[in-house]
């Protein structure tokens, strides 16, 4: 029986034994695995920024947003500005086109004026012609009656 206990307890040892190999060799494999995956952990580190890049960089990007807010706010000034002054010259333009209109019409009016003088002129001459024209006729018959 003592022997038979001994094949026994060998058996068990030969068995832990088997199994303390085979997990062994599993934990092998498992360190190999999280050696790779340590490896490819730091590679990705490596391409991180630290935290204080990263501070860096927020506090760059607020800088960047309150210029940019500022930015937006100078274009609207400048838009209203703009549209105040476009709508100034839209006002001085009609001034100016009303003020030139004034000036054509009474361009026109002058124009018409010298048309009604030219007219008076050409219808005195007329008349002048006209008894210089009798004149002469009178003398002419004048002569040929003596």
């Amino acid at each position: 029986q003592a022997r038979n206990n001994k094949d026994m307890h060998q058996e068990e040892l030969a068995a832990v034994q088997q199994t303390s190999v085979h997990k062994i060799e599993e934990l092998k494999q498992e360190k190999n695995k999280l050696e790779a995956d340590f490896q490819i952990l730091k590679n990705i580190h490596a391409e991180c920024f630290s935290y204080n890049e990263l501070e860096e960089l927020r506090q760059e990007f607020n800088k960047l947003t309150v210029k940019h807010r500022e930015l937006l706010a100078n274009k609207t000034t400048i838009d209203q500005m703009n549209s105040k002054l476009i709508n100034q010259l839209k006002v001085e333009i009609s001034q100016y086109q009303e003020s030139f209109d004034k000036i054509i019409t009474k361009s026109e009016d002058a124009n018409q004026i010298s048309d009604k003088q030219k007219s008076l002129i050409s219808n005195k001459q007329t008349e002048e012609i006209s008894k210089d024209m009798k004149s002469h006729s009178e003398k002419m018959y004048k002569l040929v009656k003596d």
